[in-house]
């Protein structure tokens, strides 16, 4: 393995002259955005080692996906070692990039969210329930009598499909809240006192 490194090292080059600063680095890939970088990447993922003429492959790749700047096959190679070397820098700094974008999205999406969970809450609290959704829904609860068997998401699926407008979960707060009315009535109370 050793043999194989001094023979494709450069002739004149010390192991310490291989290493170039990443000053130096950044000015002569100064033309390589962060995209081009990515678009880079995925070339040499896309063609692996064995692949005829795979640094030109890449750098047509790269040219087709990159738009304003040629990319030679030289250039594409040098890139490659280049990020292959500065692995761990280029993977902090893409990972911190993700997560600023990953923030913004979701502090705009959570506003969003509450503006239209609001909205929602306003719009159900103001939806009286109709004469007609009133009495669907009593004969519905009529027709579907809880049953030990099946679970109750069902039963209230159901009353929901007859009552049509209204969702499972309205149909349950509206049972909720008539069971509320009929047994706090003051006519239950007398009723139930001389019994």
């Amino acid at each position: 393995l050793a043999r194989v490194r001094k023979k494709s090292a450069a002739p004149g080059l010390k192991a310490s002259d291989s290493k170039v600063s990443l000053t130096a680095q950044s000015a002569s890939n100064s033309k390589w955005t962060f995209e081009m970088t990515q678009v880079l990447i995925k070339a040499v993922n896309l063609f692996p080692a064995g692949t005829q003429k795979r640094w030109e492959v890449i750098a047509a790749y790269v040219n087709q996906h990159s738009v304003g700047v040629e990319v030679t096959a030289k250039e594409a190679h040098k890139q490659a070692k280049s990020v292959s070397e500065n692995y761990g820098a280029m993977k902090q700094e893409t990972n911190a990039k993700a997560f600023q974008n990953f923030a913004t999205s979701t502090k705009q999406s959570d506003a969003t969210k509450s503006v239209t969970i609001t909205d929602q809450i306003e719009a159900e609290a103001e939806r009286p329930w109709t004469r007609a959704e009133q009495s669907a829904l009593e004969a519905a609860l009529r027709s579907n009598p809880a049953n030990p068997c099946e679970h109750p998401a069902v039963r209230w699926q159901k009353i929901a499909n007859v009552v049509g407008t209204r969702t499972s979960k309205e149909c349950l707060q509206r049972y909720k809240y008539l069971a509320e009315q009929v047994c706090t009535s003051p006519i239950l109370a007398i009723i139930t006192h001389f019994i």
